[in-house]
């Protein structure tokens, strides 16, 4: 008798972000600013204001260069360590540095992050500019999910090489924020394979929470994908989850140069570098589903596993045979895969 499987129904709760829509703005509205020429035509000449108001910009971000410069050890990792307060000194294995503007207020930061030991364990810390401190430390202390952060010296989010040397900042507009990011952090599991987790970033006075969206985790030749509560979901649930999370945001993805060695120069040059990510896109930092480098076309010496009993593909019926091509095409729930086709498991329930 053939049998008839039915697929486990995975229900999605709608994950609800607060994100801006773009301002349709009056240009008109911008017609009257101050120390603006008028010509003899009447049309507003802002050559002469905006050349005096990029030099005062520019001299300004110079003053915040030199005083990051100047407080470089408050930030800068002495000899590659960083004494946690209170606590252990941790010693990185790789470390780098970028400026930045995470809150997007004005006033630049030096993001400093690096990683250590076998499960390359990240680290990063915050430090902005400030007019009456000189610097000041941000709050990173909810960074961290499962004893690790985001790593942001390694390219985990996309591997274009144009990205390489950089620190990416995928960001997205909120108007429940100061800054909203997406970031993931790896961490190996020995020479079986490792955990990605993929994380939403919120930004708000000084201080980054971390908020688990979902992870995928891989172990010799078996991908297993879970939501924010740990629970087995479909691919195409995981994916779905990262999109949700930055529902109707705007992006505004930037990047800035990475750098270790500490001088003058070096910091003004990340700070220059600074530039919008415009050809990035969400869809791009989302993985891909390694079903899709199956064979597509049901075969017979395919074996599925059902309630831990193995079956023969070919004693399985039509309806069945359905489910599993839906699988291939992400329609279907599957907790399990090998992407090199040794065995697929796929977990289904047997029909009442």
């Amino acid at each position: 008798m053939k049998k008839r499987l039915v697929a486990l129904l995975l229900i999605s709760a709608t994950i609800m972000s607060a994100c801006s829509d773009k301002d349709n703005k009056d240009d008109n509205s911008q017609a009257n600013k101050p120390n603006e020429a008028v010509t003899e035509s009447g049309k507003t000449d802002n050559s002469e204001s905006d050349s005096s108001s990029d030099d005062e910009s520019d001299a300004e971000y110079a003053s915040q260069v030199q005083t990051l410069y100047d407080n470089r050890q408050t930030w800068e990792f002495a000899d590659g360590c960083y004494k946690i307060p209170g606590g252990d000194t941790i010693d990185f294995d790789e470390y780098g540095y970028a400026v930045t503007d995470l809150d997007n207020d004005g006033n630049i930061e030096i993001f400093a992050s690096g990683f250590a030991g076998s499960g390359r364990f990240s680290t990063s810390l915050v430090y902005e500019y400030d007019d009456e401190k000189g610097v000041i430390m941000w709050d990173t202390s909810n960074l961290a999910y499962d004893d690790s952060e985001p790593d942001f010296i390694t390219k985990i989010l996309t591997n274009d090489p144009k990205l390489d040397g950089k620190l990416l900042l995928a960001g997205f507009e909120s108007e429940d924020n100061d800054g909203l990011y997406l970031a993931a952090d790896y961490e190996v599991y020995g020479a079986t394979g490792g955990k990605t987790s993929y994380l939403k970033l919120s930004v708000n006075d000084n201080a980054i929470t971390s908020e688990l969206i979902s992870s995928e985790t891989t172990e010799y030749t078996t991908v297993k994908y879970a939501d924010e509560d740990g629970n087995d979901v479909s691919f195409d649930s995981f994916t779905g989850l990262i999109r949700m999370a930055f529902y109707n945001c705007d992006e505004s993805f930037k990047s800035s140069n990475i750098f270790k060695e500490v001088t003058l120069d070096i910091i003004q040059d990340s700070y220059d570098s600074i530039a919008d990510e415009t050809s990035l896109h969400l869809e791009e930092l989302i993985p891909e589903n390694s079903a899709s480098e199956l064979n597509e076309t049901v075969s017979d010496n395919i074996e599925i596993t059902v309630n831990d009993s193995l079956l023969d593909y070919s004693d399985i019926d039509e309806e069945s045979r359905q489910l599993y091509r839906d699988f291939l095409e992400g329609k279907a729930t599957a907790i399990y895969k090998d992407p090199n086709l040794i065995l697929l498991k796929i977990r289904f329930s047997k029909a009442p």
